[in-house]
């Protein structure tokens, strides 16, 4: 991709589904593809690591996992387990499917909840030392 100051970015993806890439201003990133398997019920990674032009560098890891109720349907979703790792530090977000609630913790283990309605629009929010909205 071209800029109009004549700056480009270039993006190159390989065979296996790894992408890399170069913005105008010296970041590079690379992100391997998740591996899909027959058994969609393994879990799903995503590795992005990231280089600027000093070298500074980041990389962050994204991993999904389910559990259904019933196997052969997709819509079953009992639990959704998301965890993000930026440079070694997790995330959390867990959601429960029977009572519509996620949970998230953050690297330091403050801990917090959303609870969903049926549209899976946030109803409630608990946070540590922060009493219970409505």
């Amino acid at each position: 991709m071209t800029f109009p100051d004549g700056t480009q970015n270039t993006e190159v993806i390989e065979k296996d589904g790894t992408e890399t890439l170069s913005t105008a201003d010296g970041m590079t990133y690379t992100r391997s593809a998740p591996q899909i398997h027959a058994g969609l019920l393994r879990p799903v990674s995503v590795v992005v690591r990231g280089k600027d032009a000093s070298g500074l560098a980041r990389m962050t890891t994204r991993t999904r996992t389910v559990t259904l109720a019933d196997p052969t349907n997709l819509f079953s979703l009992l639990t959704q387990t998301d965890t993000t790792k930026v440079n070694g530090l997790a995330w959390t977000d867990l959601y429960d499917a029977t009572t519509r609630v996620r949970t998230t913790t953050t690297p330091m283990g403050r801990v917090s909840s959303t609870t969903l309605n049926t549209k899976a629009r946030p109803t409630s929010f608990a946070d540590p030392g922060v009493l219970r909205s409505r």
